[in-house]
């Protein structure tokens, strides 16, 4: 019988061809190894079964045929057969059901995407033949008492996380099998060598050191600033003995929660022998403001420790080592959005699932919890209960204004929040300009905003923005999600560069600089809204304590929130300032506010859990979403933005070049990008692609021949229509 093959090259000869039994047990034992933690033995299977299928005489053939060149130079053609089902269907057919079962999802699935249970069945019924062709190829198998694995894991009989343990099987046999192909075909292993989170913590605690030298020379309120973030700081390192599950880390802004958090983390991983820290930040502008800190501390030591994966990463900034540890988070410290974590949870492509088994056996540290869709609150958190009850994940829940109440078992890991809050209260005053009941004119917000030197104003919605803006004139500093990533990025270092100097420094803002962006304002203004928002935006006030408290004025803007949580968040805080329930420096009232809110709210709305329960992957993935789908991309003409273009067009679609475009892309409503396209302001990305297919891909391109372009240095994409009304919402 002739030799049987995982993989073949035409510019190999065949005795370097990787024969399919050395493949099998190559990704046996590396899945085994991914799976040990919350699937013993589940691993070793996935690997001897996912590829059986190439056992088939006529996949021997197509691989034989696409691995010989004729005489012309071509490559003979051959048509490839199916063979994951293969591995699938002999273990949906054994005993005991529920392991087999759980298996075939996983190898079914392996090059492609998890199917629902009556698909996968029919399909299974179809291709029944398949497995005897394997068989007469030469295919040998053992009992299944000797392949399946005999005892479940606990997760298997909760009909709560069966679903995230198949995806975690489906995980860790696809990088599994990803990472040995690869191997074979490049010659060699990734060389994915990293310090040891001891290292890591080793020079964090040095970081640390030396920061509390240079406070003991502080006096007045910064010596108490200092003194509350190394009572934070020395909280977590006490609480980081206890063992794994879920935490919360109630902190009030300003308190030191970034490094305090990862204090945490690393001191809790090497004591729990858990694998990395995965640090979930709901927006970029945080997440490489973090990156730029961590970086600061562990780049002397493991350049390549800290991994930053969201979607405006610039590609060209990335190293081979960073792009391969964002396929699989095969990292000490994953820097990510929570977008990206909480979808790959709930996702069933191979591509986005693929680095999901690293989420256990880790340390997940979920930043500014509170802006969390509340529509998502119940998938949220029964994938969160999942990975610290079965999956030897600890999850710390980290904010100024926690959004829920405590759950059982979960675990403060500040000793006493509030405490910590009290020193907070004199950091700025509370203000009203007029009455929160009745709406004011945007006239007489600027008034108010002339009169400061300095201020932030931070409104509703783009549209508000630029008005406002436009209102208090030229020197008036402009932030809005109309500005592509890099622009955002550009005008916030340009905000703290002010700020550093003296003369004036007027802001108007959306909501995007409220969560974490480390700016500080001796007057914040904001438009009253749910009080997650109040408090966030007041962390922008009198951040660093000053010698005179910052002044924080709330009005009621005359447009409202945006629809959902958002103006149900305003409706909800009305109620408690009318109720004299209003205090800010409060943490327990927050709690209480959602709690209010989420009554008015449909929980689950998607029914995700409905489809969870019933192991429907494809509809979770497409219902479980952190941002609205509505609304496209259109690539815009700032900074290297249109260049980027054109080397795409040249080039063609790739995942890299396509990811350069996202720092230079603005996300439109659907109605904007009608307008947009029916005044001729965009085109399709690739413009030989008919309509429709662009569509679906929602990528269009400010037209590079338009003068002047609809691209504004201060206001980003600002296109007007005929009667001089803007177009952008």
């Amino acid at each position: 019988m002739p030799a049987i093959y995982a993989h073949t090259r035409k510019d190999r000869p065949e005795t370097e061809w990787e024969p399919l039994p050395d493949h099998l047990e190559r990704v046996a034992a590396r899945a085994e190894e991914f799976c040990a933690g919350f699937a013993p033995n589940f691993g070793r299977a996935l690997g001897e079964l996912h590829d059986i299928g190439k056992y088939q005489p006529k996949f021997q053939a197509y691989l034989r045929a696409n691995s010989r060149t004729e005489d012309d130079g071509s490559v003979a053609a051959s048509k490839k057969e199916p063979h994951a089902i293969v591995g699938a269907t002999w273990s949906w057919m054994q005993q005991p059901q529920i392991a087999g079962k759980m298996l075939a999802f996983a190898i079914a699935a392996h090059h492609g995407e998890l199917a629902r249970p009556a698909d996968l069945g029919g399909k299974i019924a179809r291709s029944g033949f398949r497995l005897n062709d394997a068989l007469k190829g030469g295919l040998t198998l053992p009992s299944a008492e000797d392949l399946l694995p005999g005892k479940l894991p606990a997760w298997a009989m909760d009909p709560k996380a069966s679903a995230l343990g198949i995806r975690m099987l489906f995980s860790a046999l696809v990088d599994a099998d990803m990472l040995e192909s690869e191997a074979w075909d490049k010659g060699s292993q990734r060389p994915m060598n990293y310090a040891p989170l001891e290292t890591l913590l080793a020079a964090l605690e040095e970081d640390i050191a030396t920061k509390r030298e240079l406070d003991s020379t502080k006096q007045g309120r910064a010596a108490e600033l200092a003194a509350l973030r190394a009572s934070v700081s020395d909280d977590c390192r006490a609480c980081a003995a206890q063992p794994v599950g879920r935490f919360r880390l109630t902190v009030p802004t300003g308190g030191g929660k970034t490094l305090s958090g990862l204090r945490f983390a690393l001191h809790h991983a090497t004591r729990n022998k858990l694998s990395r820290v995965i640090i979930v930040i709901p927006y970029t502008s945080i997440l490489e403001q973090t990156v730029r800190v961590y970086r600061k501390v562990f780049d002397p030591v493991d350049p390549n420790a800290v991994i930053e994966h969201h979607s405006s990463l610039d590609p060209a900034r990335e190293t081979k080592q960073h792009q391969w540890a964002c396929e699989n988070w095969d990292a000490p410290i994953v820097v990510t959005t929570s977008v990206q974590f909480f979808e790959t949870l709930y996702a069933n492509h191979k591509r986005p699932c693929r680095k999901l088994h690293r989420i256990a056996s880790s340390v997940v540290l979920l930043d500014e919890v509170q802006t969390f869709p509340l529509e998502l609150c119940d998938p949220i958190q029964q994938a969160l209960d999942s990975l610290a009850k079965y999956f030897h994940t600890s999850v710390v829940s980290m904010t100024a204004t926690q959004p829920l109440l405590k759950k059982d078992g979960e675990r403060e890991i500040v000793a006493a929040p509030e405490k910590l809050y009290a020193p907070m209260r004199d950091r700025y005053h509370l203000e009203w300009l007029g009455d929160p009941a009745a709406p004011i004119k945007w006239e007489d917000v600027a008034e108010r905003a002339r009169n400061e030197e300095r201020v932030l104003v931070i409104v509703h919605a783009r549209k508000d923005a630029e008005l406002l803006a436009r209102m208090l004139g030229p020197d008036c500093i402009h932030l809005s999600a109309r500005m592509c990533a890099a622009h955002r990025l550009k005008v916030i270092e340009e905000i703290r560069e002010r700020l550093k100097k003296p003369g004036t420094c007027r802001v108007v803002a959306t909501q995007l600089v409220e969560a974490g962006v480390d700016i500080d304002f001796p007057v914040v203004m904001r438009a009253f809204a749910g009080l997650e928002s109040l408090a966030q935006a007041a962390g922008r006030c009198n951040r660093e304590f000053g010698p005179v408290p910052g002044r924080f004025v709330v009005f009621r803007a005359p447009t409202e929130p945006p629809k959902g949580s958002p103006r149900a968040g305003l409706n909800v805080a009305l109620q408690f300032y009318a109720e004299g329930r209003l205090d800010l420096h409060n943490p327990d009232v927050f709690p209480l506010y959602t709690k209010r809110v989420l009554q008015t709210r449909q929980p689950d709305p998607g029914n995700v859990l409905g489809c969870e329960s019933e192991l429907d992957f494809e509809e979770s993935a497409r219902r479980f979403k952190m941002i609205d789908d509505a609304g496209a991309s259109v690539v815009v003409p700032y900074g290297e933005g249109w260049e980027r273009v054109q080397q795409v067009r040249r080039d063609g679609p790739s995942r890299d070049g396509l990811r350069g475009l996202q720092l230079y892309t603005v996300t439109v409503y659907d109605r904007e990008l009608y307008k947009l396209k029916n005044a001729g302001f965009v085109e399709p990305l690739f413009a030989q692609m008919e309509e429709e297919e662009n569509e679906n891909k929602e990528t269009w391109v400010v037209r590079g021949d338009l003068r002047p372009l609809p691209y504004s240095e201060r206001f980003g994409l600002t296109v007007k229509e005929e009667d001089g009304s803007t177009i952008m919402a």
